[in-house]
């Protein structure tokens, strides 16, 4: 069913419409029923709208229109539009002026025909048994109904097919939805924006399926947490200076070594040497030094004692301390000053500034450090023991003594290793600026990759990937056996349209226009006629005829009646019987009289209403008697409170737009025209200026107040008397009302001999005047009256 039509855009006088803001009441907004009375005048968009219906219809809508939109919503809340006409599957019907041109041609020229169109034929119980079979094979599909045979069937398999397709979009949204948050979404933990670390300001979804395929492969290898942590300290680099060459330090320890052995092993004579001296080492030494003091100040008694020192004793002294030992001392402290000097240059050297080296180099020269660090303390060692060793052999200058190598250990090779090792990584580090760029990105790639890897594990993608997969393969088993039973039904309806095709009978479709011409409206002279269009086949073409022959001249009157009996009897042709129609019937009374709009009615109540042969109906008109019909329409196929399966609408024009809207309770209960007339002169007699809310009140207000007039003082004054006179004795002997009420009455409504009134504007007080007088004078001379047309208007 129609639910509503939800907007209109550049058609005719709907200019921006908008059902939700527009088709309220008392904050609820409406929508079609079953049944659907719609009233307004003429002029005010009824076709308007049985186009837009009538666009589902045909699949297209008039290209007279400049870039018209619209949106019409269902009841399973699909929505159709301009753009997709195609996609309607419902049935839909429309009587309207664009129906009538189309079908029934005559009209605008008689020497035209009528399409014709067929119905089932008789004598064919063969056909209808076979077509029986096989709709009871289908089952029942109607809206309200429960569905059996193939269409339960079918409709069980779209629901478990909507499940599994659900299931299979919301583990795959769901994922999708994890990955975009990833890829884009978050900003926290979405690698977008982590271009700093990641490298890739333009990352996105395809990216991150792109590394994750990367990081899925078996060959896939991701950074630990020490290579995650260098590859994060090299981000942090950038170029720096060049690094000054260190200078070399050169040890031969085994030419130290050799020195001191010699010295240590050499030996001095000890003939003519002071014994005593020769066996106390720390006497030895006191006595040179005191020797050389006293030889320098050439004292000849001794400093210490006072005694002379004879030649003799200088001597003696002079034999002791000679030139081999003197030089053997001189060799000892030369030995141990270049060992002492070689030691503090091992000791001082070697002093690297790793901040100066990029991080990539900063492991290798923890690893040299560590080597410098333990060579200089073996070279420390070695130096200390050839040292204190050159220190023992002064003490015992005359004796050999050997070298003990216990503490000694050549690091030559260790501080050669050393130097080239630094010269080496001073060299790397600065001609790596050029590659810094480059190991960058490469680390930034290695780091996304192992934060994809870290996701990819958290998330259980691996899994959920799987778990989709089952979910796309049960979708699609489901699909696949929901397409099987719709190619099966659709095959079996199209048999029942093939074997309905051999039943059609266009010879019958003029004979039940003739059946409604003739029961529901007498006109046993006007009928239409089939005529064969060739001697083969059964098509046919219709022909309006009078006293047997082929009628002209028809009046409006008949040509509306024709056209009507027409479209009702297409409602029974093979294309719509049994499948239950949207119908919509604009504004069907156009020149009829009274008796033949209730006719009009009857037909509609009846054959269509009163039946169980369509889904929903729509009726619009400008007529307040058929308006008045339409309101005991009811529906008998509807269970239950009548007044939810009917609504009322108003179609209202201001100047040059349209809308609808909930009809009034005033118009909607209204038993007559009379009352509806009487409300808007009353309420003119309310306002004294002119809005939006009540101008058609007053522009249409000479009409309103002509026919009440004429209605109320016909009933007060059943006679022949003339109007005026009528009008003396309604308001009373004073003229001046008289006159004042014709000028509103002719004047505003038929402008009489006083054309140019028609471009001036709306007299708001004269007409409010006018209002009050007649309001004031039914209150006064008929009470009862007056209180009864006010309760009917639902004015207190």
């Amino acid at each position: 069913m129609i639910k509503k039509i939800e907007s209109i855009k550049n058609l005719a006088v709907f200019k921006d419409f908008e059902w939700n803001k527009s088709v309220v009441n008392d904050n609820n907004i409406l929508e079609f029923k079953n049944i659907n009375i719609l009233y307004g005048r003429n002029y005010s968009g009824k076709t308007t709208l049985s186009r837009i219906i009538r666009a589902l219809e045909i699949g297209k809508i008039s290209d007279k229109y400049e870039n018209p939109k619209f949106t019409i919503e269902f009841s399973d809340n699909s929505k159709i539009s301009e753009s997709n006409l195609s996609d309607n599957k419902e049935t839909i019907r429309v009587f309207n002026e664009d129906f009538v041109k189309e079908n029934l041609l005559f009209i605008s020229n008689p020497e035209s025909d009528v399409e014709s169109f067929a119905i089932l034929g008789s004598n064919n119980n063969e056909i209808e048994n076979e077509i029986k079979q096989i709709k009871d094979e289908l089952g029942i599909n109607e809206e309200g109904k429960d569905k059996t045979g193939l269409y339960r069937e079918q409709e069980q398999k779209k629901q478990a097919n909507d499940n599994a397709k659900a299931n299979y979009q919301n583990a795959e949204r769901e994922l999708e939805n994890q990955l975009s948050q990833k890829a884009t979404g978050d900003r926290f933990i979405a690698i977008k924006y982590h271009a700093d670390i990641y490298g890739d300001l333009n990352y996105n979804l395809t990216k991150l399926k792109a590394d994750i395929e990367s990081v899925s492969r078996s060959s896939f290898k991701p950074l630990n947490e020490d290579e995650k942590n260098k590859k994060m300290s090299l981000l942090k680099e950038s170029t720096k200076d060049e690094i000054p060459r260190m200078p070399i330090i050169y040890c031969d320890f085994s030419d130290f070594v050799t020195k001191t052995k010699n010295l240590l092993e050499r030996q001095i004579g000890k003939s003519e040497k002071i014994d005593e001296l020769v066996k106390d080492a720390v006497l030895n030494k006191w006595v040179k030094e005191g020797n050389q003091l006293h030889k320098e100040k050439q004292r000849k008694t001794c400093a210490f004692c006072g005694n002379p020192i004879n030649l003799s004793r200088w001597e003696e002294l002079e034999k002791h301390f000679d030139e081999r030992s003197a030089e053997l001392e001189k060799e000892i402290e030369s030995l141990i000053t270049e060992v002492k000097t070689v030691s503090e240059r091992i000791a001082n050297g070697f002093i690297i500034d790793k901040n100066k080296f990029y991080s990539k180099y900063h492991s290798q020269i923890d690893l040299l450090i560590n080597t410098i660090n333990s060579t200089k303390e073996a070279a420390k060692k070695s130096f200390d023991s050839l040292i204190s060793q050159l220190n023992s052999k002064q003490n015992i200058l005359f004796d050999a003594i050997s070298l003990n190598e216990t503490d000694l250990k050549d690091f030559s090779e260790d501080i050669q290793s050393i130097n080239t090792t630094y010269e080496s990584l001073i060299k790397e580090s600065n001609s790596y600026a050029n590659h810094l760029k480059r190991d960058q990105d490469k680390a930034r790639k290695e780091l996304r990759l192992r934060e994809v890897s870290d996701f990819v594990t958290t998330i259980k993608y691996s899994e959920k990937t799987s778990n989709i997969e089952k979910k796309k393969t049960d979708y699609e088993t489901k699909k696949n056996a929901l397409e099987r039973i719709d190619v099966a039904i659709r095959e079996k309806e199209d048999l029942i349209d093939q074997k309905r095709e051999l039943m059609n009978d266009e010879e019958k479709g003029a004979i039940k226009v003739n059946e409604y011409l003739n029961d529901f409206f007498g006109h046993k002279y006007l009928s239409l006629r089939s005529v064969k269009q060739n001697d083969t086949g059964n098509h046919y073409k219709f022909e309006v005829i009078r006293d047997n022959k082929k009628a002209y001249h028809l009046s409006e009157g008949e040509c509306s009646l024709v056209a009507f009996c027409y479209f009702m009897a297409r409602l029974e042709d093979i294309t719509t019987k049994g499948k239950k129609p949207i119908i919509w019937i604009d504004d069907p009374i156009s020149s009829l009289d009274s008796n033949h709009i209730f006719f009009i009615y009857s037909l509609i109540s009846t054959k269509i209403a009163d039946t169980d042969s369509f889904e929903q109906l729509f009726v619009s008109t400008h007529n307040l008697n058929f308006l008045g019909y339409l309101k005991r329409m009811n529906g008998k196929f509807c269970k239950g409170d009548s007044d939810k399966t009917k609504q009322y609408f108003c179609i209202k024009r201001h100047f040059e737009e349209s809308d609808i809207s909930s009809m009034p309770l005033y118009l909607k209960e209204h038993i007559t025209e009379f009352n509806y007339l009487f409300k808007e002169i009353y309420s003119c007699s309310l306002h004294e200026t002119v809005d939006e809310s009540n101008y058609q009140s007053f522009y249409n207000f000479g009409n309103n107040a002509r026919k009440f007039l004429e209605i109320y003082l016909f009933y007060k004054f059943p006679d022949k008397t003339e109007e005026r006179k009528k009008m003396e004795s309604f308001f009373g002997a004073d003229k001046v009302p008289v006159i004042f009420s014709e000028r509103i009455n002719n004047e505003y409504s038929h402008l009489k001999e006083n054309v140019s009134r028609g471009f001036s504007t709306i007299d708001v007080p004269e007409m409010q005047k006018v209002a009050e007088l007649i309001v004031k004078t039914i209150k006064e001379k008929d009470e009862e009256q007056y209180n009864a047309l006010l309760n009917s208007i639902n004015y207190k």
